[in-house]
């Protein structure tokens, strides 16, 4: 169960970026605790930059602070992650970023409508994503017929 924690870890560690190692967190300086959860990044541990520790650290901390409920959850959504293609994963990537710069407000009311959705049942959960399915559809297929309707519009004063 750490393997793969440690892996989602080390993924987010990756992309932090690069500060003297002068600034290293000494393997010495963790926690018992800590080092259990860290044990497969020990021998390359004095090789990491600091920012990589650093968020390894914190991570480590937060997988402490979890009950196994949470733990269960993070561990779920990390091999869901793992079989997503590379494509799904950077639009997804991209979507976070977008979810990101959203005002404060909106994230918290984007979390309270999926916590709504989660308590749901699945029948209801899957008559929404019909429904939506739909509606995007419908959505798409309105766009496109717009798009074509300016298109010929572009081509006509080309035309004259």
């Amino acid at each position: 169960m750490n393997k793969f924690l440690l892996s989602l870890i080390y993924s987010l560690a990756l992309s932090i970026t690069y500060l003297p190692i002068s600034y290293a967190i000494e393997w010495q300086a963790l926690t018992t605790e800590q080092k259990t959860v860290l044990a497969q990044f020990s021998k390359q541990w004095s090789q990491l930059e600091y920012a990589k520790q650093a968020k390894l650290q914190k991570g480590a901390n937060r997988w402490l602070t979890m009950d196994n409920k949470q733990r269960q959850q993070v561990l779920t959504q990390f091999n869901a992650w793992q079989k997503l293609s590379a494509s799904q994963k950077q639009k997804l990537t991209k979507k976070f970023a977008a979810f990101k710069k959203m005002p404060k407000e909106k994230q918290q009311k984007l979390r309270n409508t999926q916590q709504k959705f989660q308590h749901l049942s699945t029948e209801k959960q899957r008559q929404l994503r019909a429904k939506f399915k739909q509606q995007r559809q419908k959505m798409q297929q309105k766009n496109r017929v717009q798009l074509q309707k300016k298109s010929r519009q572009l081509t006509k004063k080309r035309g004259h």
